[in-house]
C-alpha cells in the first residue's frame, strides 16, 4: 500500500508535479508514462501569483479535476528559499486535505534526468549566487540515473575540478560558467539545448512515479526544503551569536 493507493498500479497513476525551485515556475500532469500537460513560466513574477493559476490551467487542458489526481510531486531544492517554500506549502495543504501521496524530488536530480537520452557523466550546476553553484554529479545510462557525487554548494571551479572525462553540463550554473567549463574540458564538455537548463515539472513527475513504484512516498510533515546552505538571515544571526 502506498499512502492510500492500495493495489493501484503505479504506471496508471495520474501525478501532478510542481516546480518553484528557481526563476521559472512549472506545473505538469502525467498519466503513467504519458505527459498530459506541462506549463512553464519564466517571467520573473512571484511564484505565489502563478502556481495555483498554472495548476488550474493544467488540470483544464488535461480535462481533469483535482479529485482525479492520484499523487503529487514537488521539487524540494536546492534553489530559491522563498520559491521552494511556496511550491511545497501549496501541495502540502492539498495533500493534508485530500490524503493523497506526495513525493519530494531534488532539483539537481530533476535537471540531471533532463539530459536523457545522453549516455555518460552528467554534472548539474545551478547558480547559487555569491559566485557559487549548487552541484551534483551523476551517470546516466539507458535512462537510469545514478548519483556519483552528492549535492553541495561550492565555487564553480571546485565543482568541476575532478571532472576529466566527457561530461554533460546542465542547469543555470552551466550556462553562467560555460566559458570556465570549456576552458577546462574543451570538446569533452557537452551542453544540452537552452530550454533544458530550466527545471521541468514533468521531470519531477516522472521521477516521482519511480519513487511511487518503489513505495517511497512521504508524510507531508516530513517534506522539507533542502537548501544545502544557510539563509542570509541565518548567517547574520550566527555571526551575531
Amino acid at each position: 500500500m502506498v499512502n492510500g493507493l492500495e493495489n493501484r498500479v503505479a504506471d496508471s497513476l495520474k501525478i501532478l508535479a510542481v516546480d518553484t525551485a528557481s526563476q521559472s515556475c512549472g506545473v505538469a500532469i502525467v498519466h503513467g508514462d504519458t505527459l498530459l500537460c506541462e506549463i512553464c513560466v519564466n517571467t520573473g513574477d512571484t511564484h505565489s501569483k502563478q502556481v495555483l493559476s498554472l495548476m488550474d490551467t493544467a488540470l483544464g487542458f488535461s480535462e481533469l479535476k483535482l479529485t482525479n489526481i492520484d499523487a503529487y510531486a514537488v521539487t524540494t531544492g536546492p534553489g530559491s528559499f522563498t520559491g521552494l517554500r511556496i511550491g511545497m506549502s501549496v501541495l502540502k495543504g492539498i495533500v493534508l486535505a485530500d490524503k493523497k501521496p506526495i513525493v519530494g524530488i531534488s532539483s539537481l536530480d530533476a535537471l540531471a534526468w533532463q539530459c536523457n537520452p545522453y549516455h555518460g557523466a552528467v554534472c548539474v550546476l545551478m547558480d547559487a549566487r555569491r559566485k557559487e553553484v549548487y552541484c551534483a554529479q551523476y551517470t546516466l545510462k539507458a535512462g537510469l540515473l545514478k548519483k556519483t557525487v552528492e549535492g553541495a554548494v561550492v565555487n564553480p571551479g571546485k565543482a568541476i575540478s575532478a571532472i576529466h572525462e566527457e561530461c554533460a553540463f546542465i542547469g543555470s550554473g552551466a550556462v553562467l560558467y560555460r566559458n570556465l567549463i570549456l576552458e577546462k574540458l574543451g570538446e569533452k564538455a557537452f551542453f544540452p539545448p537552452a530550454s533544458s537548463h530550466l527545471i521541468k515539472a514533468s521531470s519531477a513527475a516522472f521521477l516521482g512515479l519511480e519513487q511511487l513504484q518503489n513505495r517511497q512516498s512521504m508524510e507531508p510533515g516530513h517534506l522539507v526544503p533542502d537548501y544545502l546552505r544557510a539563509s542570509d538571515a541565518e548567517i547574520k544571526r550566527i555571526g551575531k551569536g
